[in-house]
């Protein structure tokens, strides 16, 4: 067959888990470097979207302050979804 003299079927059966192993682990790995990298690092490594403030108005719904890049957002959210209230440009010393 496709087997040559001395190999065994557990070799082989041996041989084919520890490369789906292999192709298993790597999918993990390469999923987990997706994930962080949609998780929104910014090139230096910090995080692009910051909390500043969130403010419960009651149990579901709240108001968050947001900044991203030189943006400020203040956001509406609630089991409907998210609105925009208001936003502002803001300076690069300002985010820090």
């Amino acid at each position: 067959m496709f087997l040559s003299g001395n190999m065994s079927y557990s070799w082989f059966i041996f041989q084919s888990f520890a490369a789906m192993a292999v192709i298993i682990a790597g999918v993990y790995f390469l999923m987990r470097l997706v994930r962080r990298w949609q998780q929104g690092h910014s090139r230096n490594g910090e995080r692009s979207v910051r909390i500043i403030e969130r403010v419960s108005l009651d149990p579901k719904n709240y108001i968050a302050v947001v900044e991203y890049e030189n943006n400020r957002f203040i956001l509406g959210v609630s089991d409907q979804g998210i609105s925009l209230i208001h936003r502002e440009e803001i300076e690069e010393d300002k985010t820090r």
